[in-house]
């Protein structure tokens, strides 16, 4: 009370102001609304605080300010069957070369590579798991590039040559 004044002086606690209209009742600082309170990503407001939060795939460092990406792919590979690549806020799973991705985003499948255009191969085109190799008809040989198949000589002028 201020005797001069014969007036009650009202004050708020920390994270409060004084409601200037009416000089009785204290409103929250929204402490969020100015620098989004020094929170990295998110800011919630509190009843006379506020309080720092990461995303999904973030993790609040010591500071309790600043949010660190997860790494996913250390713990199982993040769940990936072949590679796994860490992206801020997140990972995405792929496959070696020969395999293709399955709608589950996790597990690679083989891909057939005779089904487009042969496999590259003159003749016979033989699947395998994660690749192809080709094959020739009888009296064909594979030519050195592995794919393509040279033939129209005998096998006892080939065996003569050799």
């Amino acid at each position: 009370m201020d005797y001069r004044s014969n007036e009650i002086q009202c004050f708020c606690n920390a994270g409060y102001l004084l409601n200037e209209v009416d000089r009785h009742s204290c409103q929250d600082i929204n402490e969020c609304s100015i620098g989004n309170g020094g929170c990295s990503q998110l800011c919630v407001n509190l009843p006379g605080s506020f309080e720092c939060q990461c995303k999904p795939g973030y993790i609040m460092t010591y500071d309790r300010r600043t949010c660190e990406d997860i790494n996913e792919c250390v713990a199982n590979n993040g769940g990936c069957q072949s590679l796994c690549t860490n992206t801020p806020g997140s990972y995405e799973c792929s496959c070696e070369e020969g395999y293709r991705l399955a709608e589950d985003g996790h597990s690679c499948y083989d891909i057939n590579e005779c089904l487009v255009n042969n496999g590259g191969c003159s003749q016979l085109c033989r699947n395998d798991e994660g690749g192809r190799h080709c094959e020739c008809f009888g009296g064909y040989v594979l030519g050195k590039d592995g794919r393509t198949c040279m033939g129209g000589c005998s096998i006892y002028f080939l065996m003569i040559i050799s």
